[in-house]
């Protein structure tokens, strides 16, 4: 199992820290050019994009990866019918525009949303073509694709910007991007389409399917309200700041989840009845994750100033304060990306949901909370708070419910990154104090160093960096 998570893992670092590298590129050009407002309006449009993926998927995704009785002739059947869907979402968000733009008060949103249900049409087709090259463990292709159709499209943006394109850049960015991706995948899965349907292959993945897309609905509402009520009871230059900062922070826990949860998923579906050896590997990834994300929880929260100016310019100082308070969240994120895989490969689809209820009462209530002061600060302070009750209900759960086991045995492994983190913690209150550095990016570079020390300072006592190093050089 080791060397096929390693090869996977390799694979897909290179391709998710390529696209996230482009990607932040892009931002920080496209950042110079265009307003917070724009940067608004797009938030806006893309939380119901992200939406409209997820009816899409309907967990079919994870459903085939996981389901080892289906044929080629039933994933075939299943790519007409997500086809059918792709091409009747993208009619229905284009539709979307008229009641939007009542909405939010937001002219052409009629006009924007016909362009980018080409995107809602891509991102719909291409979930089996995705399926079928994860099952098959292509990590290599999957990622090579992805940088290549995020390249293409960040240099179709950046041009569009650049001659003055405005909002167009961003949106002509995501067509782009999920076309050429479309294409390439499904020129590798060997995927036809043909007008043929059968509702034999649903039934098969239905009850699958059914909980992951609970799930799936239930975690969009509550990760995206906060974006749709800053928009209707605040400003679009709000939600422009406040995505500058959410989007930011989430870079590190995008890229852990998209290495992780692709490579984890298919591998341990084949280890799915050894219920030990899948507690285990989650119980170590998790102590690997801690070692590194509460150091840099620490390291981002004391940084957000310096980092916000120097990769997006001073327009956007709105977004420091809330991106300094939702960086004490990161660990907490990125503890919860591996909770739905182990759940899917212990078919316990129906507590993946069940966390989902939770995590939505929480993260619901905290936004309700900040909007009601009107500020997107005590909106990032309310979901630091609920981040943090979240996670430890999730781990919780998945431990006593997937490994019938208690929380302390993954206690045992991430109390020590916390004790690491906490005096780091007491250091940059220290340097904030008694050591001032006019250059930012000296600033950014002296804070990542010591952060670093303290990330191998917390691998080795916790037993992690041996492992952590065998596992990347060693070759049988």
């Amino acid at each position: 199992m080791n060397q096929l998570i390693k090869k996977g893992l390799v694979y897909t670092f290179i391709g998710k820290f390529g696209n996230i590298f482009i990607m932040l590129l892009l931002d920080m050009i496209l950042s110079r050019l265009l307003s917070p407002r724009v940067y608004g309006i797009v938030a806006i449009l893309t939380v119901f994009i992200v939406f409209f993926q997820l009816l899409s998927d309907m967990g079919l995704g994870p459903a085939i990866i996981q389901n080892k009785l289906l044929s080629a002739y039933d994933i075939q059947l299943l790519f007409n019918f997500s086809i059918y869907v792709a091409i009747s979402l993208a009619v229905v968000f284009g539709l979307m525009g008229i009641p939007l733009q009542q909405q939010y008060h937001i002219e052409n949103m009629s006009h924007y949303t016909w362009i980018l249900s080409i995107a809602v049409f891509f991102y719909a087709a291409i979930i089996v073509p995705n399926a079928i090259l994860s099952k098959d463990k292509m990590f290599k292709i999957m990622n090579v694709n992805s940088l290549l159709a995020t390249t293409c499209g960040g240099m179709v943006g950046i041009v569009i910007a650049l001659q003055g394109g405005g909002i167009y850049a961003l949106l002509t960015n995501t067509i782009v991007t999920s076309s050429i991706l479309f294409f390439l995948n499904v020129s590798r899965s060997s995927l036809k389409f043909t007008f043929y349907l059968k509702t034999s292959p649903i039934r098969k993945v239905f009850h699958f399917t059914v909980n992951q897309l609970g799930f799936n609905i239930v975690n969009y509402f509550s990760r995206n309200l906060d974006e749709l009520l800053i928009g209707k009871y605040l400003t679009t230059s709000d939600v422009g700041s406040y995505n500058k900062s959410y989007r930011l922070l989430m870079y590190p826990s995008s890229m852990l989840g998209g290495i992780l949860n692709p490579v984890l998923l298919p591998i341990m579906s084949d280890y799915q009845d050894d219920v030990l050896a899948i507690k285990n590997l989650y119980i170590k990834v998790q102590g690997i994750l801690s070692d590194f994300v509460f150091p840099l929880s620490v390291f981002l929260s004391f940084s957000g100033r310096s980092i916000i100016i120097v990769l997006y310019g001073s327009q956007w100082i709105n977004a420091i304060r809330p991106f300094e308070i939702l960086s004490l969240s990161i660990w907490a994120q990125v503890l919860n990306i591996t909770a739905g895989t182990i759940f899917q490969v212990r078919n316990m689809t129906s507590r993946l949901f069940m966390t989902g209820m939770i995590s939505a009462g929480l993260i619901v209530t905290a936004i309700v909370l900040g909007v009601l002061h009107h500020s997107i600060v005590s909106i990032a302070f309310y979901l630091t708070v609920a981040f943090t009750l979240n996670t430890v209900v999730v781990l919780y759960m998945v431990m006593k419910s997937a490994f019938d086991d208690s929380l302390l045995s993954m206690l045992k492994k991430i109390y020590i990154p916390i004790l690491v983190a906490s005096a780091l913690y007491i250091l940059f209150m220290f340097y904030n104090k008694y050591l001032k550095v006019d250059n930012l990016i000296l600033d950014i570079v002296i804070r990542f160093l010591t952060m670093s020390l303290f990330v191998i300072l917390s691998s080795t006592l916790n037993g992690n960096f041996k492992y952590f190093v065998r596992l990347l050089f060693k070759k049988n």
